[in-house]
């Protein structure tokens, strides 16, 4: 229940900000993250994924100057799960694939960026089921 009333009143505030705001807006952004968390509480993967990838968009366009961005690498990887839940492996695979680029440089060899390797291989692998 009141994880219903939390998705309804991110979802008003989502709606009306869509309306308003410039999609690369910081307080559209901010809507965008909060219906995602809801989303997921209430377990509606296919609007966490859209408002996910609203998020990485944001991202994309702020964070341009720095394409190995460890916040945009994890919200690419939050991003590439969504897509596999929701049975979208090949769009996945690009995001892990540039989501390990990423990692590698800002984590060399490390234990984060051999996770993500690990995923990659998984997400690949559900392409050619």
């Amino acid at each position: 229940e009141n994880a219903a009333a939390e998705i309804a009143l991110a979802m008003q505030a989502l709606e009306l900000r869509r309306e308003l705001c410039h999609p690369f807006s910081l307080l559209r952004y901010q809507a965008e993250v909060a219906a995602f968390n809801a989303a997921l509480a209430a377990e509606d993967l296919q609007l966490a994924q859209v408002c996910c990838a609203n998020a990485v968009a944001f991202l994309e366009a702020a964070l341009c100057h720095v394409e190995c961005h460890p916040l945009l690498a994890l919200q690419r990887y939050t991003l590439a799960d969504l897509h596999m839940a929701n049975g979208e492996a090949a769009e996945a695979a690009v995001l892990m694939r540039k989501c390990v680029q990423a990692l590698h440089v800002t984590h060399g060899d490390g234990q984060f960026y051999q996770d993500a390797r690990i995923r990659l291989r998984e997400v690949e692998e559900g392409v050619h089921r």
